[in-house]
């Protein structure tokens, strides 16, 4: 959700939970009171910062100032990555206290909107889709939005005058898990799967060489060519597809046309890309496409 897409939705929205300690729903003020959180919530909030981004865990400073981006001047937000199965993301921006518009204004669809939005920011970049997420937004006292989504489950949301941070806290308090071993994919190998429609994360697997090599990465995909061919993509260590922007390996190409990635002896991470994304369509084939890859050695 951009800056201008955000204030063409409404006004209010620049100020949409900006005073949820001093407006209930009715419009009526309210007294001092805490802002319903608990202890490694409050540890997040002493982060808030007027204007800044605060974050801790792999990826966490990247989510808060991509977050951050797309808030207004003032906002701050404080982000937490643990690591584990599933990786737990819990985001909280508090507005800037020189807003000052009150939150009875707004129905609760258009805050659940807003959720919407950072939600999907962090879908888009940082492929939270396998990740146990909860997101909070607050105003000088109160939280007003919070909403949180398992993997593979519909978002749930809480909207209102008060809203409490339990289902955060239960996000970051819950047991340590280790993480899933990415799939090993080995040279001369071919490994199937499907295809994942977002905010499901792209496939990936890794790929250990103990020796140089010259490889090719094949993708095949049944009825699916040209454009909406699923493609690989080679990347650098042991790494989410998001850290492709800076580890990717360009490929050279043969005289047929042909990607050749030139690798040295270590770990890489091969992903599988769906093609063309339909233009937006509801139903989208190469988003949900059967595929095999395999890793041939020139």
């Amino acid at each position: 959700m951009t800056k201008n897409r955000r204030r063409a939705l409404s006004v209010m929205i620049v100020a949409v939970f900006a005073v949820l300690g001093t407006a209930t729903a009715g419009g009526g003020e309210e007294g001092a009171a805490s802002s319903g959180s608990n202890d490694a919530v409050t540890e997040m909030e002493g982060h808030f910062q007027y204007g800044q981004a605060w974050g801790e865990g792999p990826e966490a400073q990247q989510m808060a100032q991509t977050l951050l981006s797309d808030l207004e001047p003032g906002d701050s937000v404080a982000v937490r990555v643990i690591d584990g199965t599933p990786r737990r993301v819990v985001a909280l921006v508090k507005y800037g206290d020189a807003q000052t518009e009150g939150l009875a204004d707004l129905d609760d669809a258009t805050r659940r909107q807003h959720l919407d939005g950072l939600l999907s920011d962090l879908d888009a970049i940082y492929e939270t889709g396998d990740s146990n997420v909860g997101l909070g937004i607050r105003g000088t006292l109160f939280y007003g939005a919070v909403v949180t989504r398992q993997p593979g489950q519909a978002p749930q949301y809480q909207v209102g005058a008060i809203i409490t941070t339990d289902p955060l806290e239960a996000i970051l308090d819950a047991p340590a898990t280790p993480p899933a071993p990415a799939r090993a994919i080995a040279v001369g190998a071919t490994e199937s799967g499907q295809l994942q429609p977002t905010p499901a994360p792209l496939p990936r697997y890794l790929l250990s060489l103990a020796a140089p090599a010259n490889l090719m990465a094949n993708v095949v995909s049944p009825g699916l060519t040209g454009e909406q061919a699923p493609f690989a993509m080679i990347c650098s260590g042991a790494v989410r597809f998001p850290a492709c922007e800076t580890a990717m390996v360009e490929p050279q190409f043969d005289e047929q046309g042909n990607p050749v990635y030139r690798l040295a002896a270590g770990a890489y991470s091969v992903f599988v890309v769906p093609g063309d994304d339909c233009g937006g369509a509801p139903v989208c084939p190469p988003s949900q496409a059967p595929y095999q890859l395999t890793v041939t050695q020139m």
